[in-house]
């Protein structure tokens, strides 16, 4: 029998379980939150994580279907405030149940949020998400410890992460403050990709091999208890969860515009990682041919990069050039609110991710580490465009006003 979800949670070498998780596949809902044990009663913090996230279903719900109807970036966007909202809910209440019983409680919450042929995932901790495609798993959250941080600035190397005792110390978990700042990131789906959410008594004793080798199982069950016993088996002293799911994509599989993405110049420098976490502020649309992407005159906001079919730029009439994926353009309009310089139309059936300004303030406000790396690069892109129109004109023997 084909079984497309699993769920296990085991205590382990513990002497109770400070685990806690959610699979709700009909909703398309999953999480897992790892109490954390070096405080007090971290099975209390854990449980109120995903209690959250529970009483939250019907509004997320409602959002999800809204999604669905309209694919647009402000539902998107609309669906991860919620999840920001329910992360700082919780981390208040937890922050709040503490200081009442006089306790130090704690917790993990990776969440995910099935829509629309992708999956949106809001996280804090250490706690991982992982996507297994063609038996090969690939892990996209970024741990939240002290010592993944040091290693992702380049402070430490890979080996001496294996071995720091700081592994363990997260500097951001759900109710060790009143605020948290949760990644958010969005993941295209393949048919058939199987999507992990698990604690560290897991991923901490496997390997990426013993992981991607879950995709052997036909019954998503059986590969969330193999991974726990597996865990077990190698030796982990923690408590160990794991919640499995098979996707299947209701429509024709296409390309996965996040790899698309990669060759696009403005995105090419970004990491997988950057690339996903960019994902929530960009939309998908699609055109027929015919259609006006820009308009000459008209005053544009935003920016679009072009995974699908082909798109002709004219001025005044006059056809300038043709573009193909992944090229982009309009990338002026998110740094300066202008009339278009030239009218862009779509020749063929056109399938487009699109970035508004106001997405751009979302990001540099949510992640302002990424907005301003994003920033720079529209910046230097921008200059390098400016730099290249001089020297045309330079060797055109016209006066050239360098600024």
């Amino acid at each position: 029998m084909r079984i497309d979800h699993g769920a296990v949670s085991l205590t382990g070498r513990r002497n109770n379980n400070e685990d806690a998780m959610l699979c709700l596949p009909r909703q398309g809902i999953f999480a897992v939150s790892d109490g954390m044990g070096g405080l007090d009663a971290g099975e209390i913090a854990s449980q109120m994580s995903i209690e959250s996230l529970r009483e939250a279903v019907p509004r997320i719900e409602k959002l999800r279907d809204r999604l669905a109807d309209s694919g647009g970036s402000e539902d998107k966007i609309a669906l991860a405030d919620l999840l920001d909202e329910l992360f700082q809910d919780t981390t208040a209440a937890i922050h709040q149940h503490g200081t009442t019983h006089a306790m130090r409680l704690g917790a993990t919450l990776t969440a995910g949020v099935l829509t629309s042929g992708s999956m949106l995932i809001t996280h804090v901790g250490d706690s991982r998400f992982y996507i297994i495609r063609d038996g090969k798993a690939a892990p996209l959250t970024e741990d939240h410890s002290v010592a993944a941080l040091r290693l992702r600035q380049g402070k430490i190397t890979r080996e001496e992460y294996d071995i720091s005792p700081q592994q363990n110390l997260l500097y951001q978990a759900l109710g060790v403050v009143h605020e948290v700042e949760p990644d958010f990131l969005e993941v295209e789906l393949d048919d058939g990709d199987i999507l992990l959410f698990c604690s560290d008594g897991v991923w901490g004793s496997l390997s990426l091999q013993q992981i991607g080798n879950l995709a052997q199982f036909d019954d998503m069950h059986k590969a969330a208890r193999h991974l726990v016993d597996a865990a077990y088996r190698q030796g982990s002293n923690d408590n160990l969860t794991a919640v499995v799911y098979r996707y299947r994509k209701p429509l024709v599989a296409r390309a996965n515009w996040e790899w698309l993405l990669r060759g696009a110049p403005l995105f090419s420098h970004f990491t997988h990682a950057e690339r996903l976490r960019l994902a929530p502020f960009l939309h998908e649309v699609h055109t027929p041919p015919g259609s006006v992407l820009c308009q000459e005159g008209e005053v544009g906001e935003e920016l679009f990069v072009l995974l699908e079919g082909e798109v002709t730029i004219t001025r005044h009439d006059i056809e300038l050039v043709r573009l193909h994926p992944p090229q982009h353009f309009g990338e002026i309009a998110l740094a300066l609110r202008c009339a278009r310089t030239a009218t862009v139309t779509a020749t063929q059936d056109c399938r487009l991710l699109v970035m508004h300004r106001d997405q751009v303030d979302d990001l540099i406000r949510r992640s302002p580490r990424l907005g301003a790396r994003f920033t720079t690069r529209l910046l230097e892109h921008l200059a390098t465009r400016v730099v290249d129109l001089s020297e045309r004109i330079a060797q055109q023997g016209e006066p050239v006003n360098e600024a």
